[in-house]
């Protein structure tokens, strides 16, 4: 769980605790699953790819399909498209911006002309980038310290309020795990 959403949760926590976990800050993603049928275009079997420039719309688009084959039915691939603070706008406008997405990978030619669409979904990761402003270290600490002195833990990417892959969540997992009194 999000370590402010964990912090909001607590019935009896002392203000300081709640001012701080109010100062943390993190990015919303907005992203689209995307079911394809069709061959696709040149760069449709890259798994993972950034888009820097500001004329896209996303920041990364990639294949869930072409990291691994069964994640899409025979003939068909499955996509992700990220979307941050540049969709802000068009999120207001799901339709336009889900034909300006189909366009965009059309022109960064990982769609076909020819490939048919067979879902879209827009979804929402809450809190999936920690933002490392003039408050995250002083408040985090205070927090997770606070919990400490009441023998909570809380870890991960978003328990302890980090930025880290999934390896760094597992072993984090595993750091506290071994940390329980047997």
């Amino acid at each position: 769980m999000p370590l402010v959403r964990f912090i909001s949760l607590l019935k009896d926590a002392p203000v300081e605790v709640t001012t701080a976990a109010k100062n943390l800050r993190a990015t919303t993603v907005h992203y689209f699953d995307i079911g394809v049928r069709g061959k696709g275009d040149i760069a449709s079997d890259y798994h993972w790819v950034y888009f820097p420039e500001p004329d896209y719309v996303f920041y990364r688009a990639g294949s869930y399909s072409a990291v691994h084959r069964k994640a899409a039915p025979d003939g068909c691939r499955s996509y992700y498209v990220e979307m941050s603070g540049g969709a802000s706008e068009l999120l207001k406008e799901p339709e336009k911006l889900k034909q300006r997405v189909l366009a965009d990978l059309k022109r960064a030619r990982i769609l076909s002309a020819d490939d048919e669409i067979l879902f879209m979904e827009l979804c929402e990761i809450p809190y999936a980038y920690v933002v490392f402003d003039q408050h995250y270290e002083k408040c985090r600490s205070f927090i997770l310290d606070y919990l400490a002195g009441h023998n909570i833990q809380s870890a991960g990417r978003w328990g302890g309020w980090n930025y880290g892959g999934m390896e760094d969540a597992m072993l984090e997992g595993k750091k506290a795990a071994e940390q329980i009194p047997k």
